[in-house]
């Protein structure tokens, strides 16, 4: 968590440098200091529209990075695949799969697989 959460620091403050990069080329002055080298970088804008392409982009990348983090603190005190090994019938399951074109094996682990073998030659149209 403490990676995601530095990971998502380092965008925002490569946001704001942009940001004043952008403000920077538009006001047409030369460039000084950090904004100077950051120009430099290889990969970086040299217009402001490019400038705010990648901020767009950083500030989308930063979102999804946020939303994955609250997703897993909030399934910490889950275990997801429990249910569906312990509660539901492998053969609703696997039925499931057939009908929607889906892998097994994203549903089910090779072990499992060996464990519900006897389900797998289940047709697509069958009900519990």
């Amino acid at each position: 968590m403490e990676k995601l959460r530095e990971a998502i620091q380092e965008k925002l403050e490569k946001v704001k440098k942009l940001e004043d990069l952008a403000k920077a080329l538009k006001s047409g002055k030369e460039l000084k200091g950090y904004l100077k080298t950051l120009s430099q970088e290889k990969g970086a804008p040299k217009n402001v529209d490019a400038c705010k392409a990648q901020i767009a982009k950083l500030r989308e990348r930063v979102q999804k990075e946020e939303m994955k983090m609250q997703a897993r603190e909030d399934n910490k005190s889950v275990a997801l695949g429990t249910s569906r090994i312990n509660y539901m019938d492998p053969r609703i399951t696997i039925s499931w799969c057939k009908m929607k074109d889906v892998p097994i094996e994203k549903i089910f682990q090779s072990n499992l697989q060996a464990k519900f073998n006897w389900a797998m030659n289940n047709n697509p149209e069958w009900q519990f």
